[in-house]
Parts: C-alpha cells; structure tokens; sequence
C-alpha cells in the first residue's frame, strides 16, 4: 500500500468564482443532508454505497464552520469535513457532489489508509498518456459540457498537473505534493460513482477505462 498525505486546503479550486457566499444565517446542515441520503439508493456499486451511507450517518462526520478558508473541505488533523455556507464560493458548489467528493477523501484517509500500487501506477501510465496526447485532451476541455464538470475538469487538471485547466480545477503547486493526484482521482471517480454524473462515467469508460476498473476493485 502506498500512504498519501492531505491537509486541510484540499479542497477544488473554483477558477472562476463569485463575490459572495450564501447566507449563513438559513443554512441549516440536517435538512442540506436530508435529500442527499434519501438518494443512496441510486448508487449502482453496492459496497460504494455502504462505505458512503456509513460517513452520512456518522454524526461527526462534518462540521459547519464559518472561518474555514474553503467551502468544503476534509481536514485530516480533524478527520472531518468542514463546510462553510459564508465562503464567496459556496453557491457556486454542487452540495450533493461536493460531500461526495470530500467523504472520498475521508473513506481514502479514515477507512483505507492508503491506495493499492496497482491504483498509482495506473495513474502514471494515465498521466504519460495525457502528455503525449495533450492536444487532443487540450480540445476535450473545449466542449463547454466538460469544461464545466467539477469531475472531469479536475481530473484533466491533475493528469496534466494544471497544463489542462477547465472551470475547476487546482492549483499547479497543489499537485507537486507527494499524493495529492491519486487523492484528488480517487475522490473524484468516487464522487462521479455516487452522484451518477453520466458525463464523467462516459468519460472514464472512453479515455480511463482500465483506471476507472482498478478504482472500483480497490472497494
């Protein structure tokens, strides 16, 4: 098993975000959470499914907390996710997706301790793969639909380390650090599982299948 690190600024970037965030004030996190668990039914991979129902039901899997430098995120000093409703950001979130994404990063740190060699060395041969080819990814990123995708825009952001840069994404530096871009992969195949993106499914099976498979066997 290969042992990643996080800290708590590991949250996507918004390349292009608002002014202002949402207001705090009406923000209540039970009723936020109440339509996200009664769509865990959806989720076609059965044990995706019960790693994910179990942080949901986990009362102190998050945490609202207003001085968060992010609108969501995991911190592993505190093994919880944070979200802060009054980050100029926040509106700009999918809340479903967004949980999904970071609860990824729990289960990666919490839970697994790690990822299977297997999984980072597929990623490398992913990584070669977008720099030979980085024209083609380079014309991907120009559909609207897929510049657009939290998922596949930060999933290209990784694998040309920030040379790829949809409306999501993170910064050049984030990636220089010693297992950020399996984690951020990992999360975001996770997070596309979960919330059924079709977009970033179809993605995966066309360009990452082999990536996508060995992914899901790590569950």
């Amino acid at each position: 098993m290969v042992g990643l690190t996080t800290d708590s600024s590991s949250e996507i970037y918004l390349i292009s975000s608002g002014n202002s965030g949402s207001d705090s004030g009406n923000f209540d996190l039970e009723s936020q959470l109440k339509p996200i668990k009664e769509t865990t039914s959806d989720i076609s991979h059965q044990n995706i499914r019960l790693y994910y129902e179990a942080q949901l039901s986990q009362k102190d899997t998050f945490i609202v907390d207003m001085e968060a430098e992010s609108p969501l995120h995991y911190d592993s000093t505190t093994g919880r996710i944070h979200i802060n409703p009054k980050h100029q950001g926040f509106e700009f979130y999918d809340l479903r997706q967004s949980i999904a994404h970071e609860i990824g990063h729990k289960i990666q740190f919490d839970v697994m301790e790690g990822l299977g060699d297997e999984f980072v060395s597929v990623i490398q041969q992913a990584m070669d793969t977008v720099e030979t080819r980085l024209p083609y990814f380079l014309s991907l990123i120009e559909n609207d639909d897929i510049f657009n995708n939290m998922i596949v825009s930060d999933i290209l952001s990784a694998l040309s380390k920030s040379n790829i840069e949809g409306a999501f994404g993170h910064k050049k530096e984030y990636w220089e650090i010693d297992g950020r871009i399996e984690a951020e992969i990992f999360a975001n195949m996770f997070s596309a599982t979960v919330v059924n993106d079709e977009l970033a499914l179809k993605f995966f099976e066309d360009e990452f299948k082999n990536l996508f498979s060995i992914f899901k066997k790590l569950f």
